[in-house]
């Protein structure tokens, strides 16, 4: 079951958003503005989900993706995506668990976390 949720977005707005939503989920949710700031939450702090965003500056989500990777194969991991660059399959391939394209449907996001 999915209780602590790290959200990885460099608009802020969109992680606000997120965190709120999630939050009404009864989820505990923390946040970071890129993966380079997110890497160094992780020595921190385990999740149990990882939401990231595909597109950011000094690191985007499929870096990021990699990295967490290198470290944790168990923390699911979720790539937000409004860009065609990053193919599903190649995310999936890398360890996402699963790949959503922009714009999120919130409804759809929290029934796939449910699953896990």
């Amino acid at each position: 079951m999915i209780k602590k949720i790290l959200i990885v977005d460099d608009e802020p707005h969109i992680l606000n958003s997120m965190k709120e939503l999630l939050e009404l989920e009864e989820k505990e949710v923390e946040t970071a503005l890129n993966g380079k700031i997110a890497l160094e939450l992780l020595k921190k702090e385990s999740f149990d989900l990882i939401i990231s965003d595909a597109k950011m500056p000094q690191m985007n989500g499929q870096d990021f993706l990699t990295e967490v990777r290198r470290e944790n194969k168990e923390v699911k991991f979720i790539i937000l995506t409004g860009e065609s660059e990053f193919s599903q399959e190649k995310l999936k391939s890398i360890g996402a668990d699963a790949v959503f394209y922009k714009p999120l449907d919130f409804d759809i996001l929290i029934e796939t976390i449910s699953t896990f």
